[in-house]
């Protein structure tokens, strides 16, 4: 495009211009808008309140942009070449909202951001290049959201950078905030600030991130985290790389009375952390993420035991890499469960109980030879169970077939793994269970060789989807059972060479998908194949 076609209008009353332009079309099919053209912009439009530029590869703001006096609303977002802002945008009086988000490559804010003395709104989430903000921030009194605190992490370069204690006035901020950096926070800094959040009454979601960097200092971050104390009303907290071995005494011992509205709650590698606040006590927590603390050893108020029932509203949770976790409280009304690389022992320990679990994904646990026969009883209520990455894992399970409320199955990445023998070596044989079976999808099992009987008896089944199982080499005569199936894809299975004659009989087949299985492609190749005719009325064929 050589200029924005709204230079072609002769209207220079015009209040608004908005820019359709989805993220895609940026990317893909626009020309650059040129500082040219946004100067002619400028030139033609004083009068404009509102300018939504989004998406549209602005590389440069001219410095005229300081002409249009009654702008209140300027969005830049997604304009991933912009660098920076002239300094003249400070002389907008009347700005309001300022959305920089998504500019990946702008590096730094106008040094007088300050000026901007109406702006209410400070969008700059996912500004990766921005290192710092200006000094003078916390003089904005109007400033109601500002979604990104950053600290310099090189304090030597940073050219006039805004010290944590200018947070501690910006008490209007509501909705969310991400105060990033906070290792680089030095201890005489540290000092000379007291509780810093604690007025920002409207604030509703906070990250906490510390940052990728290394100290032995713990008791730095852990003076800095007391003093991060939230308002009451906080409902999402997340926190970052906090490299402290405890938690502030107002988490450990009142979480409740603080923070009693919280709603969802994240901690991330916080890698000395062994135990985490009593959250089995918040009465709204409805979803609990924990990735990589690897010293954590238990989770809620009671180390010792987990028979008393908490988490009075958890409905997700998600523990990845906490290899030592051992004690969970029990979660009687979980609905969604992940739990990835940990030990063996917590999958036996937490599928007691959960009745209403619906999702259960457990992927990359090492050493287990057999899933609990137990647990898998205990979950009528499951609709999708996703199982990947048991590198020792021998068989299925002959209690399978009490998951009568099972829509779909993914089983992905088990070596050692025979999907058609149950834990005696038997052929595995469900009784009639997985009726309500609608979606398989199965990967890099090298121990597959033809399709379970199991599997045949779905008859409800819609979606099947097999992939890298390298040592398939036979789809039985039986499948036409599936008289439901409609979706069939296989991909890079090479030892698989032909289809059976019941591939005619299922005429609810309308898709089959074949990618980079030698063979079987030549043989199904439409007229000239000799599999042709038995796949012939499917209405929609693909190779790959």
């Amino acid at each position: 495009m050589d200029e924005l076609p709204i230079l072609r209008l002769k209207a220079s009353a015009l209040r608004t211009i908005l820019s359709t332009t989805t993220y895609w079309e940026e990317r893909q099919q626009r020309e650059p808008t040129s500082e040219v053209d946004l100067g002619q912009l400028i030139q033609n439009f004083k009068r404009l309140r509102i300018l939504d530029l989004h998406a549209t590869k602005v590389e440069k703001v001219p410095r005229s942009i300081c002409e249009l006096k009654y702008l209140t609303y300027l969005d830049l977002s997604y304009n991933q070449t912009l660098i920076r802002l002239p300094n003249s945008i400070t002389k907008l009086q009347s700005l309001q909202t300022l959305n920089l988000r998504n500019c990946d490559a702008l590096e730094e804010l106008p040094s007088d951001l300050k000026k901007l003395v109406s702006l209410r709104n400070l969008d700059i989430r996912h500004c990766f290049k921005l290192s710092y903000l200006p000094r003078g921030i916390g003089e904005i009194s109007s400033l109601h959201r500002l979604t990104n605190f950053i600290l310099p992490k090189d304090k030597a370069r940073a050219k006039n950078y805004c010290g944590l204690g200018e947070l501690k006035g910006l008490n209007n901020i509501q909705g969310q905030l991400s105060i990033e950096n906070l290792g680089y926070v030095t201890n005489a800094e540290v000092k000379c600030e007291d509780e810093i959040l604690m007025g920002k009454h409207s604030l509703e979601f906070l990250v906490l991130r510390w940052g990728y960097f290394n100290t032995d200092d713990v008791v730095i971050d852990e003076v800095l985290f007391d003093r991060l104390k939230p308002p009451s009303n906080l409902q999402i907290l997340k926190i970052w790389d906090y490299k402290g071995e405890g938690f502030p005494k107002w988490m450990m011992d009142s979480l409740v009375s603080f923070l009693p509205r919280l709603v969802d709650v994240f901690f991330g590698y916080c890698e000395r952390c062994e135990c985490l606040p009593p959250l089995d006590q918040l009465p709204h927590l409805k979803s609990l993420h924990i990735k990589n603390l690897p010293k954590l050893e238990y989770i809620g108020s009671d180390q010792s035991s987990t028979s008393t029932a908490s988490f009075p509203s958890l409905s997700i949770l998600n523990i990845f890499r906490c290899e030592k976790l051992k004690v969970m409280p029990l979660t009687p009304h979980l609905e969604e469960f992940m739990l990835e690389a940990n030990g063996a022992l917590l999958i036996n320990r937490m599928m007691l109980g959960l009745n209403k679990l619906k999702t259960l994904h457990i992927s990359d646990i090492k050493f287990l030879r057999c899933l609990p026969k137990e647990g898998f009883q205990s979950l009528p209520s499951l609709e999708s169970l996703s199982i990947d990455g048991f590198p020792q894992l021998t068989s299925l399970l002959q209690g399978m077939q009490h998951l009568s409320s099972l829509v779909g199955l993914s089983i992905w990445g088990c070596e050692e793994l025979d999907i058609s023998k149950d834990e005696s070596g038997n052929i595995l044989d469900l009784h009639g269970g997985l009726q309500s079976l609608r979606s398989l999808s199965i990967s890099r099992l090298p121990k597959l060789t033809s399709l379970p009987q199991w599997l045949l008896q779905a008859r409800n089944l819609e979606r099947l989807q097999i992939w890298r199982c390298r040592n398939l080499k036979d789809i039985p005569e039986q499948i036409e059972a599936l008289q439901s199936l409609q979706y069939l894809f296989i991909y890079k299975c090479s030892s698989l060479t032909s289809f059976p004659e019941a591939m005619r009989r299922l005429t609810s087949l309308t898709h089959l998908i074949i990618e980079d299985c030698g063979e079987l492609e030549e043989s199904c190749k439409r007229q000239a194949g000799e599999d042709w005719d038995k796949i012939a009325h499917i209405p929609s064929i693909r190779f790959g």
